[in-house]
């Protein structure tokens, strides 16, 4: 039986991550109330499946339930907090805008999104999910 224990990840504000090695745990918290950024493990759980192989996400290993709250586990992919070169960001966001839409993924848009006149990108929800 190994001494390992699995260590806190920082930075989330609706759930808590957790590693344990080469894996990452995430259980979801109860907020879905936000309108831009829709706390659905589902959606989540789609987008990654959707995105497998195209070096954009972490590998997407299971999911379950934990005393009612979901939860995700995938492959941890090692990096640095951003923090300068737009211009790797921009070609990274570039490359995820240029993959098929993901069906359902639109679902749940920000009212002000659904008012406007421009169609945002099909993946702008996923632009703010915290780079792992």
């Amino acid at each position: 039986m190994s001494d390992a224990r699995p260590s806190p990840l920082l930075g989330g504000r609706s759930n808590r991550v957790w590693r344990l090695g080469g894996i990452v745990v995430k259980l979801y918290g109860d907020s879905h109330a936000n309108p831009l950024f829709a706390n659905d493990a589902a959606r989540e759980y789609a987008a990654l499946q959707a995105l497998n192989g195209t070096a954009l996400v972490p590998e997407l290993l299971t999911s379950g339930q934990f005393e009612g709250h979901d939860w995700l586990a995938y492959r941890h992919s090692p990096g640095v907090t951003w923090s300068s070169g737009s211009a790797e960001v921009a070609a990274l966001l570039g490359r995820l805008h240029a993959q098929p839409v993901i069906p359902g993924l639109l679902k749940q848009v920000c009212p002000a999104v659904r008012r406007s006149k421009t169609r945002p990108s099909p993946f702008w929800p996923i632009a703010a999910m915290p780079v792992i």
